[in-house]
């Protein structure tokens, strides 16, 4: 197919962009750049360019950021503005030696809290990895992520599934989170794969849930297909379990945290949804109609210390109670009343004795 250029108005693109950086950089990015271009000769401002390319500007000052580390673009001594260099292409930087091994030095972190994981859970011998937060610390330029790209097949399919899982091309905290996970916690791609599928599967495709289930599996030792597989159905069993129960609840909105925490303790439990549906009437009837989470997991804790599995046995593990409740309020008023009536002149026992029907219309009151 012929393609022509129109005559007209035209400015010149770095050919390092075309080449190494189409497939890094993101859609803002790529805007921000191209008006940054056709507008060289002038002082631009972060709010003219996120005005005019119709982003936010925090994504004007991150596509700003990204150019800079890939010698694009530079700044000037007007901390608002941006500039090309005086002369940008006359001596352009050559693209990145694909053949120099780069090491990217990280901060590690040492102040994650340990996770508590069951006895039954742990591995035979975990690797002995130190403990890390996250990947705020982890810079790497455009041009050192494209040199590892060409480098490493494997991580280059990782990140073109990792687009295809997100349905949009990766920003750059996303790239660098993924080669974190990979350089960092040294978790091979094949698990990394997995990791993206199920965040993008369940609409939390960023940085700080991928490296949540990463960090996880480094410190529980998870590192083969196998046990992988096994989380991401526990994982997807849970999230089911969730669905079903803001379904029997009728919940509008998505838990919160502390919900969440009552919800999967029920799941570790065994409790049924429906059996959730019966404690949250339960609730209903004893807090005004209102829905209390803190009421529901005593009433279900108290079940399941029981024995309690279905709503049958709830049913008859209350009837039982509400017997019994019955049977105490019954005798205390009866011996109230027995105190209360006196005694018939010339010590009649018959006289003294509880009326019958007294006591049958004391029980139905109940």
């Amino acid at each position: 197919m012929d393609i022509f250029l129109h005559s007209g108005h035209s400015f010149p693109v770095p050919v390092t962009v075309a080449d190494h950086f189409l497939g890094l950089a993101s859609h803002d990015q790529l805007k921000v750049l191209l008006y940054v271009l056709c507008h060289a000769d002038e002082p631009l401002s972060q709010e003219q360019i996120a005005k005019e390319c119709k982003v936010l500007p925090s994504s004007v000052e991150e596509a700003i950021v990204f150019w800079q580390n890939a010698n694009v673009l530079q700044q000037t001594a007007s901390p608002a503005a941006v500039s090309l260099p005086a002369e940008p292409f006359a001596a352009e930087a050559p693209p990145p030696d694909i053949t120099e091994e780069r090491t990217v030095p990280v901060m590690p972190v040492t102040d994650l809290p340990q996770q508590t994981v069951p006895a039954a859970e742990q591995p035979a011998a975990a690797p002995n990895v130190p403990h890390v937060q996250n990947s705020s610390s982890f810079h790497v330029k455009p041009s050192e992520m494209a040199a590892r790209l060409q480098n490493d097949k494997k991580l280059a399919e990782l990140f073109q599934d990792a687009e295809q899982y997100a349905g949009r091309p990766l920003r750059h905290a996303e790239q660098q989170s993924l080669l974190w996970i990979h350089d960092y916690l040294g978790l091979a791609a094949d698990l990394i794969h997995l990791i993206a599928a199920f965040c993008a599967s369940t609409q939390k495709f960023n940085p700080r849930d991928l490296e949540h289930i990463a960090i996880e599996w480094q410190e529980r030792g998870i590192q083969t297909p196998e046990l992988a597989m096994q989380d991401i159905e526990r994982r997807t069993n849970a999230r089911s379990y969730t669905g079903q129960v803001m379904s029997v609840l009728q919940m509008p909105r998505f838990p919160t945290a502390k919900q969440q925490e009552f919800i999967d303790g029920w799941f570790r439990c065994g409790i049924s949804p429906e059996l959730v549906h019966f404690a949250s009437e339960k609730t209903r009837d004893q807090t005004d109609d209102q829905m209390s989470f803190p009421y529901m997991n005593k009433i279900l804790m108290s079940w399941a210390e029981a024995g309690v599995r279905n709503v049958a046995d709830a049913q008859k593990l209350d009837e039982a109670y509400q017997a019994e409740k019955k049977k105490k309020k019954a005798t205390g008023q009866s011996e109230k009343d027995s105190r209360r009536k006196p005694a018939a002149s010339g010590g009649a026992s018959a006289d003294a004795s509880f009326d019958l029907d007294d006591f049958d219309r004391l029980v139905n009151r109940f």
